[in-house]
């Protein structure tokens, strides 16, 4: 399985705050696939861009498969 392994998210940032936690495996953001760490730095450069009111994780956390839900709070 590809994708970008969680080390650490801050518990009050947007990414722990919608449940992304260290161990996660981010396989997909939205509809990108991530496979790599490059993937996963343009993935966040065009959310960056773009601003959306949902990011939508895709993890993996042991065996399960989950969606993440993120709200940022753009400013």
């Amino acid at each position: 399985v590809n994708g970008v392994l969680v080390e650490g998210a801050e518990p009050t940032g947007w990414a722990g705050q919608g449940g992304v936690s260290p161990g996660d495996l981010i396989i997909r953001i939205d509809q990108t696939q991530i496979t790599d760490l490059d993937t996963y730095r343009k993935a966040m450069e065009q959310i960056g861009k773009t601003q959306p009111a949902r990011v939508t994780f895709v993890v993996l956390r042991g065996s399960s498969t989950s969606f993440k839900f993120v709200e940022p709070e753009w400013k």
